[in-house]
């Protein structure tokens, strides 16, 4: 039996969508039957998922929120959490909520999968929460100054006026959000977060914990990042994540030589070109046919 669903939130890029499912089902489909296919309700001009809808049948579960939140910070504490269109329209809170698995697989619609992911997943997310690549190092002034990295951040405890001297010292482009939210600790780091292009959790574990039935922010509400103050809460609470390198198994935004999917979406001409480039790899691989 299936041991988990997949989660994908998905804004524009069709083609490059078409691509990340597929590579998902040739290495890891063993791992799981269905897919919530949350569609955001706005979308970039032209968008049409239909080609791939109809190709993956029942294998998706396609939700529609009823709000457009996409990168809308979030207050804190919001009461609009018990409302449960707003909740709704969170990213991955349909299937969060939804799911009837132990676990629940979370991936962007820009990622190409080179090998079993998923087995890896769960070959080693042994009594943690979660499992994928913790932290965006490449924001923390913690990183920079050589205290912290992916493996170190259970380990590495700083105060919030050590992270608050590091970040005026060091490389930390976000610093001036960095305690914006409901924070009493400096750690985990501001910048930590288990990171949503690839990762497993367990929602046997984390589920009673996050809204709307325990205290944790939800994982796809935007503060920082997406997930940042899920990541925090679930630290505070004790639980754990383990940080499994990309490298071998799959790769994030690989059109984009700076890794970077979110970019993409305001150049025009790039989008265009990497929606071309994953098209001739639906049609090289996956047998697809575009008039």
């Amino acid at each position: 039996m299936a041991k988990i669903y997949v989660a994908i939130n998905v804004y524009g890029k069709p083609m490059q969508t078409a691509v990340t499912l597929h590579s998902l089902l040739q290495y890891s489909g063993q791992h799981f039957d269905r897919i919530y296919f949350i569609e955001e309700p706005k979308q970039p001009q032209n968008t049409d998922f239909s080609f791939l809808l109809e190709g993956l049948g029942n294998r998706v579960i396609r939700f529609v929120p009823s709000f457009f939140l996409w990168t809308t910070t979030i207050a804190p504490s919001p009461i609009l959490y018990w409302f449960t269109a707003f909740r709704y329209s969170l990213r991955y809170q349909y299937a969060w909520e939804r799911s009837d698995k132990k676990y629940l697989l979370l991936i962007h619609n820009d990622v190409l999968f080179r090998s079993d992911v998923v087995g890896r997943y769960l070959e080693k997310i042994g009594t943690n929460i979660g499992i994928g690549e913790v932290g965006q190092c490449w924001n923390c002034p913690a990183f920079e100054a050589g205290f912290c990295d992916s493996y170190r951040y259970q380990s590495f405890r700083p105060t919030v006026g050590d992270v608050q001297s590091l970040a005026k010292s060091y490389w930390a482009p976000r610093k001036d959000s960095y305690f914006k939210f409901r924070r009493a600790s400096g750690w985990p780091l501001p910048e930590c977060r288990l990171n949503e292009w690839s990762c497993l959790v367990n929602l046997e574990l984390a589920r009673p914990l996050t809204v709307p039935f325990g205290a944790a922010r939800p994982f796809g509400a935007m503060y920082l990042d997406i997930g940042t103050e899920w990541f925090y809460d679930m630290a505070t609470m004790g639980q754990t994540v383990r940080h499994e390198p990309p490298e071998g198994l799959y790769s994030h935004a690989w059109l984009n030589e700076q890794g970077n999917g979110h970019s993409v979406l305001f150049n025009p001409d790039q989008y265009r070109a990497f929606e071309v480039s994953a098209q001739a790899i639906l049609e090289d691989r996956y047998g697809y046919r575009f008039s």
